[in-house]
């Protein structure tokens, strides 16, 4: 935003692209895995990292804004125990 004088709107846009351009690569890297120059157990572990990176900071990251969102998605996750009736 500092070195273009984009509106933080417009770095949104342009992040979520570059989100979406990644994932339509890693995608590609996973079909096609004879005409990747990575081994296929490493796109696997590149693909899984991506789904945590982005379940993780999807509605934000909990520190630039903390409030109680991410506190209670960490708890329901690891802290608070499933109940099987």
């Amino acid at each position: 935003m500092y070195e273009t004088g984009a509106s933080e709107a417009e770095a949104r846009k342009h992040v979520e692209k570059l989100i979406q351009k990644a994932w339509r690569n890693m995608n590609k890297y996973q079909m096609d895995s004879e005409n990747t120059p990575f081994a296929r157990r490493f796109v696997a572990a590149a693909v899984n990292l991506a789904r945590i990176a982005e379940c993780t900071y999807q509605h934000g990251d909990g520190h630039g804004a903390p409030d109680s969102r991410s506190r209670n998605r960490i708890s329901s996750l690891i802290i608070e125990p499933i109940s099987f009736h």
